[in-house]
């Protein structure tokens, strides 16, 4: 053998050395990192939320798109079973269909895979409401702790509350609604209960009035009113109360609440209800003395929902012809028109609803939105911050109106109504985009 074939032969026994040291070393460290990866998998399993197994849903007795619906929710939680929300979204759609028993199973799942999401205890609260009080209530607690700046959800609780006796935990998120919207009909209604509760009616008598102003069409403060003038001796004021009672239909006239009203919009067995409208739309039309369009308003809502917003407009205009000044079907009518980019006559729509009521939020609100598709920026501006004066809490009023003040170099004004934007909406990266542009131009 050479000595060149020698040396070729003690260099790679020399590398076969090194390389099996190597090996050596490696193999605690490999086997240290395997045993903490099973180590975090245990974990993970043993720690990961206990859930109720899907439910079962007995689909015969429903028709085939509701039956299509649930099934495409279901496939979504067995795709994502460790997913709050496609389970909270499987338990909407269950609970749309009266299927409130699978439901809450679902909205309890929601609750456990994400504890910081107010919209599954609160949805799971509703559902048991009408069947264990006490359940809902805990419910709604837990809701409320998380909610953040949600007014429907403390006043929820907040009447649960009261109606328990329970004052001093209800005064505290009544007063909490109230200081971001002291305007709030709602909370107005709750704080005079609760000023009624300790015998002080005239200070209840006040905010009773203030509540009643702000929703004409709801019982519950005129019945309230009526009482507390009856208790105060006043009698002309409660004769009047009682008259307006006898305009309004009986039942309770629910408050406006965007998760209940999500759940809704899922049913899918809009037939039924679009055919129930429609009658009593007929009836309305052969009814001399009716004394709205509250009938036409359920029908053009229910077109709506369905997206057929043209039907929707056929239904409100002979209507507005018989009730001119009824400002809750303008108000419909806007908001049909601006869906199918009928600007123009939406913001008249929008105006004139807030010439028969000045304080409607909402259209000051949509006016705004009308006249900035019209490239009229400046009576937008006045209408967004209409809005704002009379709901101070209306973040995107704030959001909208920043923007247009930035556009017309009042960068100062802007950042004022973003600032407030920010902390009412902090999820809003519009808002803190604006913001950053407001501060940067500020400066300059």
């Amino acid at each position: 053998m050479s000595r060149k074939q020698r040396e070729r032969r003690d260099a790679a026994a020399a590398q076969k050395g090194t390389s099996s040291k190597l090996v050596r070393r490696l193999v605690p460290v490999l086997l240290g990192l395997a045993g903490l990866a099973a180590g975090v998998n245990v974990y993970w399993w043993f720690s990961r939320p206990r859930l109720e197994t899907l439910p079962v849903v007995e689909r015969d007795t429903l028709e085939p798109q509701v039956k299509a619906l649930i099934q495409r929710a279901i496939a979504e939680v067995s795709a994502n079973d460790f997913s709050a929300i496609a389970w909270g979204d499987l338990g909407a759609v269950l609970r749309a269909h009266d299927l409130a028993v699978p439901a809450e199973a679902c909205y309890r799942n929601a609750e456990r895979l994400d504890t910081t999401d107010y919209r599954w205890p609160y949805l799971l609260g509703v559902s048991l409401a009408p069947s264990d009080a006490e359940q809902a209530m805990d419910c709604f607690r837990r809701a409320a702790a998380r909610c953040g700046d949600k007014p429907h959800v403390k006043l929820r609780l907040a009447e649960m509350l009261i109606e328990r006796q329970l004052f001093e935990e209800a005064s505290r998120l009544v007063e909490d609604v109230l200081s971001h919207d002291a305007s709030h009909p709602r909370g107005q209604l709750a704080r005079a209960r609760l000023l009624f509760a300790d015998g002080k009616m005239e200070e209840a008598k006040t905010w009773a009035e203030k509540s009643a102003a702000g929703v004409a069409d709801r019982r519950a403060p005129h019945l309230l009113l009526a009482q507390l003038c009856r208790r105060t001796g006043d009698k002309e004021g409660e004769a009047r109360e009682l008259e307006i009672l006898e305009k309004i239909p009986d039942g309770v006239t629910p408050w406006e609440d965007p998760n209940v009203a999500f759940v809704l919009a899922l049913r899918q067995d809009q037939a039924t209800r679009l055919a129930r409208a429609e009658s009593a739309a007929q009836i309305l039309s052969a009814a001399p003395d009716a004394q709205d369009g509250s009938a036409a308003l359920q029908l053009a809502r229910a077109y709506y929902l369905r997206k057929e917003f043209a039907t929707a407009q056929a239904v409100l205009r002979p209507m507005l012809k018989r009730f001119p000044d009824d400002e809750r079907l303008h108000f419909e009518l806007g908001l049909a028109c601006f869906q199918q980019k009928q600007y123009q006559d939406a913001a008249a729509e929008f105006s004139r609803t807030v010439e028969l009521k000045n304080d409607h939020v909402d259209a000051q609100y949509n006016l705004g939105h009308s006249l900035l598709k019209l490239d009229k920026s400046q009576t937008a501006r006045e209408a967004f911050a209409a809005a704002i004066q009379l709901r101070p809490s209306h973040a995107f009023a704030r959001i909208n109106l920043a923007e247009l003040l930035l556009q017309a170099d009042d960068a100062k004004g802007a950042r004022e109504h973003l600032e407030i934007a920010v902390k009412l909406a902090p999820q809003e990266r519009r808002a803190r985009e604006l913001l950053e542009t407001a501060t940067r131009a500020s400066k300059n």
